[in-house]
């Protein structure tokens, strides 16, 4: 996989994080692990990560002890949803 380094500061500066990620997150966790996992709080928690700077990686190792094997696929499918939020601002969507 291509390695893409996320605009953090766009991101951060538009709000994409409290906005587009956070609600991407709750309908991923309830698709993932449904509603007993409470998917805002976990939503706030990957949010909080994400204006950390968390790389890719580090935000692996930090929802596995969460999600276990599930944690790769919620980052991969995140880090689509970050770069495409980052694209839109770019173009001017």
């Amino acid at each position: 996989m291509k390695k893409y380094e996320l605009n953090y500061e766009i991101l951060l500066s538009k709000e994409i994080f409290d906005h587009a990620i956070h609600w991407f997150a709750v309908a991923k966790f309830l698709k993932l692990i449904g509603e007993e996992c409470e998917p805002e709080r976990l939503s706030d928690y990957v949010v909080g990560l994400l204006k950390k700077k968390f790389s890719f990686k580090d935000m692996i190792k930090q929802l596995e002890a969460i999600l276990d094997d599930l944690a790769e696929e919620f980052c991969i499918d995140l880090w689509k949803a970050l770069i495409f939020e980052e694209w839109k601002l770019w173009d001017g969507l």
